[in-house]
């Protein structure tokens, strides 16, 4: 299946290329438009959430007003959950391989079962998936060894089913990251500097749905592992600073770069910098 997305203007960061977070919203218009007209596309108004989803970042894209083409195919197919796979290209260049897994909900959010005609027709489109690596998942925020981000859930932020939607997340984890290598290093505002911080991964598990609130988030990135050129980070959101239990939770390879976007070796001082913040 082969579809194109539209790119804006302000889908761009301040380095000039198409910002990480878009992608994940790239990623949401391409399977809308596959589902839409689809023996599936009823999900769409009853209830259907992310649960789960993995981007790998192969090149940047700059803007010229030139469609993204995303090529999905259906991956595996369970009793009330199915994912989808991509790769997106622009200009003729790979620039983006990622898996969603989703799951149709009823009114009240519990798992609904696919019917036979939807689960057929996903069948009927299943393909060869991206092969991504695994990356822990599993693993914890420590409070005692994360930075802290108050974030805040805007009105426009929800979906139609009043929850904040699976993009907006990506925004939230990406604030909280940039707060924090600021707190570390001043090139985490991304300009003017002689490197760049890349985001080479970026895998996100949705665990409970959040709903608009008034009140400040608790977003909590700590290292999970700092390697010769990068560093893998998980970052925790949470309602408030005294929630005990997460909505979602992230990994992320950040890749330190040099302007042509070569990985350089990151150096004494800044393992030195971020040490605090690395799980014991």
């Amino acid at each position: 299946m082969r579809t194109e997305v539209l790119t804006r203007w302000d889908d761009q960061d301040a380095q000039g290329h198409v910002n990480n977070a878009s992608f994940g919203d790239y990623l949401q218009e391409a399977r809308v438009a596959l589902m839409h007209g689809s023996p599936i596309g009823v999900l769409l108004g009853s209830g259907v959430v992310v649960v789960s989803q993995q981007l790998e970042y192969l090149a940047p894209v700059l803007y010229d007003g030139t469609p993204i083409v995303a090529d999905v195919v259906v991956g595996k197919v369970g009793a009330s959950r199915f994912d989808f796979g991509y790769v997106l290209t622009h200009g003729g260049q790979p620039v983006l391989r990622a898996t969603t897994t989703l799951c149709p909900v009823d009114g009240n959010g519990h798992p609904k079962r696919l019917t036979g005609a939807q689960a057929e027709w996903l069948r009927s489109e299943q393909g060869p998936m991206p092969e991504l690596r695994e990356l822990p998942m599993q693993a914890r925020t420590q409070a005692d060894r994360s930075h802290h981000y108050a974030g805040t859930v805007r009105w426009s932020d929800l979906d139609r089913y009043d929850h904040v939607n699976n993009v907006s997340y990506l925004t939230y984890f990406q604030e909280a990251r940039i707060a924090a290598t600021i707190a570390v290093d001043p090139t985490g505002l991304r300009m003017g500097m002689d490197h760049l911080w890349l985001v080479a991964r970026h895998d996100v598990a949705y665990l409970k749905p959040l709903a608009w609130q008034a009140g400040l988030l608790d977003i909590r990135t700590s290292i999970i592992k700092v390697g010769r050129t990068s560093l893998t980070l998980v970052s925790e959101l949470f309602a408030d600073r005294d929630a005990t239990e997460p909505h979602a939770r992230s990994i992320t390879v950040l890749v330190m770069a040099d302007l042509s976007g070569k990985p350089i070796e990151i150096g004494a001082e800044m393992r030195e910098k971020v040490a605090s913040w690395v799980l014991a």
